[in-house]
C-alpha cells in the first residue's frame, strides 16, 4: 500500500458538529465546505457525513468554489445513485479510513493542477478528465423548466438555469459527448419547457366538456344517441321516431362506447388529445412537441486535450490583428452589404471562413509556446495576403471570417486555395502543420433575396464543421 493510502492525516471530515469524534484525532474537521478552503490544499480527500440535505448542500459549495473544486470528495455511508449529491461526489465510503486510498489514484492520474487562471471551462474537463467513469450527469427536479438539471455544470459554470447552452457550448467544441440516455421528453414547440397538460377535447368545436357515454342505435330509423336520450321510466324509447325498443339485437344495439360533447352535442369515438404548455399556454399536437433526449455526459479525447493545456480563445486571438471588427460590427457590415446588392444587382462581394480545425492536437505536440509562434507566423502570412479592402472578424475561439468586397465566387475560393497553402507551410519537423477547414459564398442578388446576413454565417460555420 502507497504512503499516501496509510496518511489519514491528510484527508478532511465535513459533518454538521465538526469536532473528531468518531473519525480520529489525527483527522482534519470542518462544519462547512468554506473552512476546508483554508486548508484545501493540505488535503487529499473529503469525507462528507451528515443527513441527505447537509451532504447535499456541501457537496454542491465543495465543488463550487475553486480552491476545493477539484478534490477528491465521498459520501461516509450508504450511496444513492438517483440523490443530488451523486452527480456531484465521488462515490461512498463505509470510514474514514478508506479515503486515502480511494483518492490516490484520482490524485496522482493526470498530472499537476491547473493554473491558477485557469478558465472554469478547463477546471470542468479536468475534473472529468481525472476521473474514470465520471460524467455530467441529470438530477431530475420537477421544478425545472426540462425537468432535468446538470448540477455539476451549475456548481461549476453558474447556477442560472443556463444547462442545456453549456451543454450545447460543450459538445459544439467536442469536449463532451452523449453517454447513458437517461431520458426522452417532449417539450413545448414554442417556450421547450416540459410542463405540459395533455387535454381530451372534442374534435370538432375543441370544447373540453365532453364525457364518455354508452349510445344507442336505433334500427327502425337508423337514429343514433346517447342512451340517456333514449330513456322513457322504465322503457327504452326512440326520441326520434317514437318506436319502443324492446330487443337488443333486432330493435336496436350498443356501438362501441363513445363520447359526447356538451358544446355541440357530438358523438365521436375518440377525442382529439392535445399538449398544453403550463408555461406559456400554447397548445400543440402532441406529434409536432419537440423530442428531447437527456443523456450522461463524458468527456472526450479532445476535453482531454483542453482540460491539459486551456482552451484556444487565447492562441487564436493573433489573427484579431488582421483588420479586424467586433463580431456585431461585421454582422452589420454584411446587412448593409446585403442592402446594396438589393439595389444594384451588378453589386458583387464574397464572404469567407476559415476554421483552424486542429489548433489542441497542435499543442499536443509542440507545446503552447511553439504553437504561438507558429500561429504568429500564419498570420502575419495570411495580413499579407488580405488586401486593405477586406474585413475580418472571428466569432468563436477558430473561426476565422473575411468579407471580400467586389469580389465574384472565383476570386473568394482563389482566396481560400492561397490559405491552405499558406497553412500547409507551417509545417514543423515533427510532421505537424496547421490544419483548416474552409468555405465561401459570393453575395448575388439572387442569394440576398432569400437570407440574411446572420442566417448565411450561421450555415456558412455549419458547413465547416463549427
Amino acid at each position: 500500500m502507497s504512503s499516501i493510502a496509510l496518511d489519514v492525516s491528510r484527508v478532511a471530515v465535513l459533518s454538521p458538529g465538526g469536532g473528531n469524534v468518531g473519525h480520529g484525532t489525527s483527522v482534519r474537521t470542518a462544519t462547512t465546505a468554506e473552512e476546508l478552503a483554508g486548508f484545501a490544499d493540505r488535503i487529499v480527500a473529503v469525507g462528507i457525513d451528515g443527513d441527505d440535505d447537509y451532504v447535499n448542500d456541501q457537496a454542491y459549495r465543495l465543488r463550487q468554489q475553486p480552491e476545493t473544486t477539484l478534490l477528491p470528495a465521498f459520501r461516509i455511508g450508504t450511496w444513492d445513485d438517483d440523490a443530488y449529491s451523486a452527480t456531484l461526489l465521488d462515490g461512498a465510503v463505509r470510514a474514514v479510513s478508506e479515503l486515502p486510498g480511494r483518492a490516490e489514484q484520482i490524485v496522482a492520474s493526470d498530472g499537476p493542477p491547473p493554473e491558477a487562471d485557469a478558465s472554469r471551462e478547463q477546471v470542468l474537463l479536468r475534473l472529468l478528465a481525472e476521473r474514470d467513469g465520471m460524467t455530467i450527469r441529470p438530477w431530475r427536479d420537477w421544478r425545472a423548466a426540462t425537468i432535468y438539471r446538470y448540477p455539476l455544470l451549475e456548481a461549476l459554470l453558474g447556477d442560472d438555469g443556463e444547462s442545456t447552452d453549456w451543454l450545447r457550448f460543450f459538445s459544439g467544441r467536442e469536449w463532451i459527448a452523449p453517454a447513458r440516455l437517461v431520458d426522452r421528453l417532449r417539450l413545448c414547440s414554442s417556450c421547450r419547457t416540459a410542463h405540459l397538460i395533455f387535454v381530451d377535447r372534442c374534435p370538432d368545436c375543441t370544447a373540453i366538456d365532453i364525457e364518455r357515454t354508452k349510445t344507442i342505435h336505433c334500427f327502425g330509423c337508423g337514429h343514433v344517441a346517447p342512451q340517456s336520450r333514449f330513456e322513457s321510466g322504465n322503457l327504452l324509447v326512440c326520441p326520434n321516431c317514437s318506436t319502443r325498443l324492446r330487443h337488443i339485437g333486432s330493435d336496436y344495439d350498443r356501438p362501441l362506447e363513445s363520447y359526447h360533447c356538451h358544446g355541440c352535442h357530438r358523438l365521436f369515438v375518440e377525442p382529439e388529445v392535445v399538449a398544453r404548455c403550463a408555461a406559456c399556454a400554447e397548445i400543440t399536437a402532441p406529434e409536432d412537441l419537440v423530442v428531447h433526449p437527456v443523456h450522461d455526459y463524458a468527456v472526450t479525447a479532445r476535453g482531454r486535450l483542453a482540460a491539459r493545456h486551456g482552451s484556444m480563445g487565447e492562441l487564436a486571438s493573433i489573427l484579431d490583428e488582421i483588420n479586424y471588427l467586433t463580431p456585431d460590427a461585421f454582422v452589420e457590415l454584411l446587412r448593409w452589404q446585403f442592402s446594396v446588392i438589393r439595389r444594384y444587382e451588378d453589386a458583387r462581394a464574397s464572404l469567407a471562413v476559415i476554421r483552424l480545425s486542429n489548433l489542441i492536437e497542435t499543442v499536443e505536440s509542440l507545446g503552447r509556446s511553439r504553437t504561438a509562434i507558429l500561429l504568429q507566423g500564419f498570420a502575419e502570412q495570411l495580413q499579407a495576403l488580405v488586401r486593405d479592402s477586406d474585413l475580418c472578424t472571428r466569432t468563436d475561439e477558430n473561426l476565422f471570417w473575411v468579407f471580400l468586397p467586389q469580389t465574384q465566387s472565383e476570386g473568394g475560393h482563389g482566396f481560400l486555395k492561397r490559405v491552405h497553402e499558406l497553412a500547409r507551410a507551417t509545417e514543423q519537423p515533427e510532421g505537424v502543420a496547421l490544419e483548416c477547414v474552409s468555405a465561401a459564398r459570393e453575395l448575388t442578388a439572387g442569394l440576398v433575396e432569400h437570407t440574411d446576413a446572420q442566417t448565411l454565417m450561421n450555415e456558412l460555420a455549419a458547413e465547416v464543421g463549427a
